[in-house]
């Protein structure tokens, strides 16, 4: 949905790993009834292992559906650059050809199909 040229997602995030199924299951539960009369879409999201074991049948019995899994990445410490960096321009993106363009982009970036992005 857009709103003010803005799409707006909500997002549902674990903020502990799930103990088990029954608890995993609970949780997702009390998204979907949250986000249940909302009217934006929603994602569930988490690190993989808090999600436990079986979790996309888990998930699947109560009609969630797994659509995209990222890689994390960590940096504890970053070297310094070895060349002189470029400098940074910021814009707004204020036509629909621009939004779509960086949209196909992140769809890209994370191999999801160009829909989800737009």
């Amino acid at each position: 949905m857009a709103l003010n040229n803005t799409c707006v997602v909500s997002v549902a995030m674990l903020n502990r790993p799930s103990i088990n199924q029954a608890d995993l299951k609970r949780r997702a539960q009390e998204a979907q009834e949250h986000f249940r009369s909302g009217e934006h879409p929603w994602v569930l999201t988490a690190s993989e292992d808090w999600f436990g074991f079986n979790s996309e049948s888990i998930l699947a019995s109560i009609g969630l559906v797994h659509k995209l899994e990222l890689l994390g990445m960590l940096a504890e410490r970053l070297s310094p650059p070895t060349r002189r960096l470029p400098d940074v321009q910021l814009r707004w993106i204020s036509d629909e050809e621009t939004r779509f363009a960086l949209a196909d982009l992140n769809a890209d970036a994370y191999s999801v199909p160009k829909e989800w992005g737009r």
